[in-house]
Formats: structure tokens, C-alpha cells, sequence
């Protein structure tokens, strides 16, 4: 579809899920650099349920966004006491 685009990462550690990065997309003579984490993925899921009514939620999905958010948390400090 027209101005939609689609970046993959795959394989990302549980090091890297609060690593930020950087994406750039050639369309023509247009480059468009997107800054992107798994955080990101798992901010957008849980400010879009942030404010909705009750019963209006998936809540296995906004279960899944905040258990990634603390295995990212666990994963930095567990490497932070490594490194």
C-alpha cells in the first residue's frame, strides 16, 4: 500500500531490547531515518490502552508488552552486573 513501510529486526537479545536503532528508508530520492527499540514496540502497545474504557483492552496483549518491559529491565541490570 502507498506510503506504508515495514522494517523488520529479527533476533534481537534480551541486551538489546532497550537498544535504540537507527533505520534509514529509500523511497526514490527521499531517505527517511526511523529511530526504533523493542521498547518502542511495548510503549505504543501500552499508551494505546493507557486510557481506554474497561473491557476495551486486549489484555493478553498488553500482559505480553509489560512482561517484555520487565525482562528488558532485568536483562540491562543482569548485563550492567556483568559488564
Amino acid at each position: 500500500e502507498a506510503n506504508k513501510y515495514y522494517i523488520c529486526c529479527d533476533n534481537i537479545g534480551a541486551k538489546d531490547i532497550s537498544k535504540t536503532m537507527v533505520f534509514e528508508i529509500s523511497a526514490g530520492n527521499e531517505v527517511l531515518t526511523v529511530k526504533y527499540s523493542g521498547l518502542s514496540y511495548v510503549y505504543n502497545i501500552l499508551e494505546l490502552y493507557k486510557n481506554q474504557p474497561d473491557g476495551s483492552t486486549d489484555k493478553n496483549l498488553s500482559n505480553l508488552a509489560e512482561a517484555v518491559y520487565l525482562y528488558s529491565v532485568a536483562a540491562d541490570n543482569y548485563f550492567v552486573s556483568e559488564g
